[in-house]
């Protein structure tokens, strides 16, 4: 796996961590009716960027995925253009 779909992966699973670690801290009801209407919009648009920035990194990982088939595919091309030469 390159060096890239790592990182991507090790992102998500941070994102993961992170959603988690607010869903604890702010997800009981009781916690949630003590928040301020300003936390409490603050945790909801932060789970919300959350959730988006792993949509756009899953987005970039298959991208990813779909340039190294083609780099693999132009590489295997030039292998045999090289021993039909």
């Amino acid at each position: 796996m390159s060096i890239m779909k790592e990182s991507v992966k090790r992102l998500c699973n941070e994102t993961d961590v992170l959603t988690e670690v607010i869903a604890k801290k702010f997800g009981d009801k009781d916690t949630i009716q003590e928040l301020d209407s300003d936390t409490l919009l603050l945790v909801q648009g932060s789970l919300r960027l959350i959730e988006a920035s792993k949509s756009v990194l899953i987005s970039e990982a298959i991208m990813l995925d779909r340039i190294d088939d083609k780099l693999d595919l132009l590489g295997d091309m030039l292998k045999n253009m090289k021993t039909e030469s």
